[in-house]
């Protein structure tokens, strides 16, 4: 029986998608635009505490103030017959966890993907007016949602699928002044839970770095680092044992990856990175392109040498500062620092990405209508390179780069001025 829950939203209670400690969620539909919506109603017999009655408040406040690609957007919040609900985006896929479940070995690149995922949807909840702090990340609230072109119960390939940080019902939201509707209690998940929530103190983002850093342990060591038969057990052990490597299980992790996660989960909230914004550039800095070089041979060597140079840092940050822009929605910053990083290594499939991105949240003309534009820059660019002005030429390339990175015409006009440099 379909049940209208206000004039835009309406949901049939027969198809429930998720089941919570204090809430269900249900299958609904947003009648105004016509798509699939995801409406969590809390348990009535939760509604005369009104301390779950806060908490589920909470989250629809905290998921209202912050909008990011990784974070499950809610769309309205009311009541309805004495229930309480919100309507939220639908997502199509599994949790993490349920993927955990499935025995599934996670790949150093989908370690890699997930975490910065996660961090990235910490980094604009942190960065936000309202410094929100989660408090209860762990793989259950992590959607991994399957791409457009496939159903759902297909396998994932979860390089392609995006992932999104759910259920902010524990979250802490600062309303400035230094209040805070926070209750000092021991608050989050035992077995992802950092020392400082464990003990009751009063925590800030450090304690979600720390709950990450536990998830990246898991996913890429394929287990915990503290196995306890109680809550109170996990928690005593992130308060006082000293987790071992995540090497111990798997000798394949990169070091670098283990110092990552090392450092996440450093008892200290000090000693941990302090923001979302510093490990996020740390995975990144993991992801580094790779470009081989080969040499050739001298009359001492009968092979060619082949010399493996990691991108630069300066692109790296570009990278970031690029993807920060098209977030803060300041797309004129976003496509300089596109256009610079393309000069750096064009080649780029992160960069390649994020130009997508700049132009899904762009308002610009059809592709079409940039057909003759890029024609006319390519033009140019082989007019300076006949007149050997080869910086020019870069120039002129990287901005018909930006306005379509997979032509072929302007590739074979990059090669044509290597060519022309490297025989001067």
């Amino acid at each position: 029986m379909i049940e209208e829950l206000s004039s835009d939203f309406e949901l049939d209670k027969s198809k429930i998608i998720g089941k919570g400690s204090w809430s269900n969620v249900y299958l609904g539909k947003q009648k105004s635009l016509n798509r699939p919506v995801a409406i969590k109603i809390m348990k009535k017999e939760l509604m005369a505490d009104e301390t779950f009655i806060k908490f589920f408040h909470r989250e629809a406040e905290a998921l209202a103030k912050i909008t990011d690609e990784h974070i499950v957007q809610v769309y309205y919040a009311g009541k309805h017959a004495d229930e309480y609900f919100f309507a939220m985006e639908y997502v199509q896929g599994l949790t993490l966890a349920k993927l955990m479940g499935t025995g599934k070995k996670f790949t150093t690149d989908e370690t890699i993907h997930v975490a910065e995922s996660v961090a990235g949807a910490l980094k604009t909840a942190w960065e936000s007016p309202f410094k929100i702090i989660h408090r209860d990340i762990k793989p259950s609230n992590i959607m991994v949602a399957y791409p457009h072109d496939k159903k759902q119960g297909g396998e994932i390939n979860l390089l392609e699928a995006k992932i999104k940080v759910m259920d902010f019902g524990l979250a802490h939201i600062s309303r400035g002044q230094g209040e805070s509707i926070t209750d000092d209690k021991i608050i989050g998940t035992p077995r992802y839970i950092s020392p400082e929530q464990g003990m009751g103190n009063k925590s800030d983002v450090r304690a979600d770095i720390y709950s990450l850093g536990i998830i990246i342990y898991e996913m890429a060591a394929g287990k915990l680092p503290f196995e306890s038969e109680t809550p109170m057990g996990f928690i005593e052990h992130h308060i006082h044992k000293e987790p071992v490597t995540p090497l111990t299980f798997n000798k394949d992790i990169p070091p670098k990856l283990v110092n990552i996660i090392l450092k996440c989960i450093r008892k200290p909230p000090e000693e941990r990175y302090q923001t979302p914004s510093e490990l996020l550039a740390a995975l990144t800095a993991l992801k580094s392109p790779v470009c081989v070089i080969e040499t050739p041979a001298t009359s001492s060597d009968e092979h060619s040498t082949i010399a493996i140079i990691r991108a630069s840092d300066k692109f790296n940050g570009l990278l970031g500062k690029a993807r920060a822009a098209i977030q803060l929605n300041d797309m004129d910053r976003a496509k300089e620092l596109l256009i610079e990083a393309s000069g750096e290594k064009h080649d780029s499939h992160e960069l390649k990405k994020l130009i997508e991105e700049y132009h899904a949240g762009q308002t610009c003309k059809p592709k079409t209508d940039l057909v003759p534009v890029i024609r006319g820059l390519i033009n140019n660019a082989r007019l300076e390179i006949g007149a050997k002005d080869f910086e020019k030429a870069r120039f002129i390339l990287r901005e018909a780069y930006f306005l379509d990175p997979c032509s072929e015409e302007i590739d074979k006009v990059r090669r044509e001025l290597e060519q022309k440099q490297s025989g001067e």
